[in-house]
This record gives structure tokens, C-alpha cells and sequence, in this order.
């Protein structure tokens, strides 16, 4: 009798462990000691927002990124978040509160943070990815076929119908793509 891992889990193990094979962090397997460094951390919340953005860009589902979860759940320092709104705006603290409207708590000023480090890190987290899976077709392919699974086929089978279009029409895979071979697209902020 095995232990019986939540399928959410399950799926997010995977993703770290693509995530940190992706980095080349660690070539046999990922520790966790990997992700509390904060440039770990901020490629998992990267990676968080990314896949949301695919949800959205699919249209799956919509982008519902949470900030507040993610710096909750991974934990990336406070300093780290200010150093590096402060690296990546380059402007004052009262110009920063008043351009990105979080003056108002703590909290909305870690958010804005931590989506500005995400915003930075979207492009290098799309390049190791496409790069592990061998291709922006088959980074394309594995989201894909992770929202919409066709178990009744050979996974070679779906591949060939999704890349032939026989049975998916043309403009329901434009965004997506564009997603996954640009980094990010206007339809992944829905």
C-alpha cells in the first residue's frame, strides 16, 4: 500500500524538479535548501505566475495569480523584495508607492515586488524551459496536453493531430503559442 500523494502536490513536485533540471540547480535532484536561496524562490514564483498565464492564454481558465499566496507559501525575504523593486523601478520609494498604487499596506507592496521580480525572470524561466523540453513545440506540447489530456490516444497520435490541426481549430492555438514562444502575451493577463 503506497502513500497517496494529492495530485496538486503531485503536479507541483514535477514542476520544481523540471524547474531546477531547466536552471541545471541541480543535476540529480532537487533539495529544498535549493529553492530558500531567494533567486530559487523568485524562479518558482516565476514559474507560478508563468503557468497561470498559459492557463489564461489557452482559454482555460483565467490568470488568477495571487501574489499573496506565493509569498506566503515559498517565502521570499522581505529585503530581497525591496532590493530588488528598487533594482528593477529605479525610483524613489514615494514615486514607487504612487506609480504601482501600494501604499496603502505592506502586504501590496510585497505583491507589486514580487510581480516586478516575475516580470524580470519570464523570459529567462522561457528559454531553460523551451531549452529542457527540447523546443518551444514540445514545451507547447507538454502544457497543452497537461490542461487538455486525450488519454484515449498514443501521446504520439495526439501530437500529430494538434501539429496537423485536423481535429483543433487554428485560432484556439494562436494564443497559446504565442504565449510559449514569446514569454508572455496581452491574453495571459486575462
Amino acid at each position: 500500500m503506497g502513500v497517496q500523494v494529492e495530485p496538486e502536490y503531485a503536479k507541483a513536485e514535477t514542476w520544481l524538479t523540471i524547474l531546477g533540471h531547466a536552471l541545471d540547480l541541480d543535476a540529480e535532484a532537487i533539495e529544498c535548501e535549493v529553492f530558500q536561496q531567494q533567486r530559487g524562490t523568485a524562479f518558482v514564483a516565476t514559474l507560478c505566475e508563468w503557468l497561470h498565464g498559459f492557463e489564461a492564454a489557452s482559454g482555460n481558465s483565467y490568470n488568477d495569480f495571487d501574489p499573496s499566496s506565493v509569498i506566503s507559501s515559498i517565502g521570499p525575504s522581505d529585503f530581497f523584495l525591496g532590493f530588488e523593486a528598487a533594482r528593477l523601478s529605479r525610483i524613489n520609494f514615494d514615486v514607487f508607492c504612487e506609480e504601482y498604487e501600494c501604499a496603502d499596506t505592506f502586504d501590496q507592496l510585497s505583491n507589486t515586488s514580487l510581480k516586478l521580480v516575475t516580470k524580470e525572470l519570464r523570459s529567462d524561466l522561457r528559454e531553460a524551459l523551451s531549452s529542457f523540453f527540447g523546443g518551444d513545440s514540445q514545451l507547447f506540447w507538454s502544457l497543452y496536453s497537461a490542461i487538455w489530456p486525450k488519454l484515449d490516444l498514443p501521446m504520439d497520435k495526439a501530437f500529430a493531430d494538434l501539429v496537423s490541426l485536423r481535429f483543433v481549430e487554428y485560432s484556439e492555438l494562436v494564443s497559446p503559442w504565442y504565449f510559449v514562444t514569446e514569454g508572455w502575451c496581452d491574453s495571459a493577463d486575462d
